[in-house]
């Protein structure tokens, strides 16, 4: 292969990482925002098993700082110009 496709394939390569990782980061806040929509108390797990319930006025501010970290985190701070389509390796020359 030369240069420009070396080039081209390592574009398609770090698209695809954005791609991945903005799909992610969307997931994360998907899940987040449940958490924040969610009613009753907020229990917090533990590696131990013991588990621990916390009471209406502290879910209510595990919840509200959770909303505050996505506000704060917007969103996702890369974004790309076109949609990455597969490419076909036949097309390259070897």
């Amino acid at each position: 292969m030369d240069n420009s496709n070396d080039n081209a394939m390592a574009s398609l390569e770090v698209a695809k990482l954005v791609e991945d990782t903005a799909f992610w980061f969307e997931e994360r806040i998907e899940i987040l925002n449940d958490i924040v929509e969610s009613e009753g108390q907020v229990v917090l797990a533990s590696k131990t098993g013991e588990d621990k319930s916390l009471d209406d006025k502290q879910s209510a501010a595990f919840r509200s700082g959770i909303a505050t970290a996505i506000s704060i985190l917007g969103e996702f701070p890369l974004s790309l110009d076109r949609p990455v389509n597969p490419i076909n390796l036949d097309d390259f020359e070897a």
